[in-house]
C-alpha cells in the first residue's frame, strides 16, 4: 500500500485531543513548557516528514483540562 501526503494549505485548522497518563512532574512540567512555547506568535513546531522542505510549520493554542 502505498500512501501519498498531500501538503495542506496556510490557514487550515485543526482540533484534536492529547490525552496523558503517569506523567511524573518533570515530564508533565516538559509538555506544559512546549506548549507554552507553542502558543507564542514567534514561534512554529515542525511536525511530519517534509521538514527538509520548509513543511510542517505549526502553530498550536491548547487549552488544558485537570
Amino acid at each position: 500500500m502505498c500512501i501519498r501526503d498531500r501538503p495542506v494549505r496556510a490557514g487550515v485548522s485543526f482540533s484534536f485531543d492529547i490525552r496523558f497518563e503517569n506523567l511524573s512532574t518533570v515530564e508533565l512540567g516538559a509538555v506544559l513548557w512546549v506548549l507554552r512555547i507553542a502558543a507564542d506568535e514567534r514561534y512554529r513546531l515542525k511536525l511530519g516528514m517534509g521538514k527538509p522542505l520548509g513543511l510542517g510549520a505549526v502553530h498550536i493554542l491548547s487549552l488544558i483540562h485537570i
